[in-house]
């Protein structure tokens, strides 16, 4: 490692001049490129398709999820909301206990929770918030209103603990589809006027509740 410094990493010309690197026949390195080229022209083709297809799905989902006469706010169609109850992130994984905390919403989870990828010991917990198969996990805080709200259906079999800044949500309808639904255009317009902006964004109960989506029949 000829890298040195404190705060600021650096290497000098010297240093730099002896890094060793592979150098085969000229030949072999023109194959090589030619191989390595085609690999990034290939990357950047499919990352291309991803966000075309991104695109694609949001407008189907805009287009599939549309208002109509049978809007209901979350209320109607609740049968339960609670708000989970969690502990310090420096916690998890000291138990075995599923557990998913509000952050992983946004950076691991999608759409579906198929699995929680984080555990407890849940004794570190007094008074524990449940989810279970069909429950939407919805984020009550943010950095920024445009976060606010991120749902997910939690699609395990395993019981799992709700953390801290998370919402349960129960009901009877298809849990895929609310999930969908509070992804639209339409219902991240209303999450974000009804988001109240401080030094984080957050959401609340009774402001939550008040959300409408498109409702068909199960």
């Amino acid at each position: 490692n000829l890298v040195r410094g404190g705060a600021v990493k650096g290497i000098s010309l010297e240093q730099l001049k002896k890094v060793e690197i592979p150098v085969p026949p000229i030949e072999t390195q023109n194959k090589i490129s030619k191989l390595l080229d085609s690999l990034i022209q290939l990357k950047e083709n499919l990352e291309q398709e991803l966000i075309l297809r991104k695109h694609q799905f949001k407008h189907y989902l805009d287009k599939l999820i549309s208002v109509n006469k049978n809007t209901k706010t979350i209320q109607e169609i609740s049968t339960d909301i609670y708000r989970g109850n969690g502990i310090r992130k420096e916690h998890i994984g000291s138990g075995k206990f599923p557990y998913i905390f509000y952050g992983e919403l946004y950076t691991k989870y999608g759409t579906f929770i198929y699995k929680p990828i984080s555990t407890i010991n849940p004794d570190l917990i007094k008074k524990k918030r449940y989810c279970q198969y069909g429950d939407l996990l919805i984020t009550s805080t943010g950095e920024k209103p445009e976060e606010i709200a991120k749902t997910c259906a939690y699609l395990s079999k395993e019981k799992c603990i709700a953390g801290w800044g998370l919402f349960v949500l129960k009901h009877n309808q298809n849990p895929k589809y609310l999930a969908y639904a509070l992804s639209t255009a339409y219902a991240e317009q209303q999450k974000q006027t009804m988001a109240t902006k401080s030094t984080i964004a957050y959401i609340s109960t009774d402001k939550f509740i008040k959300i409408k989506i498109p409702i068909p029949s199960l």
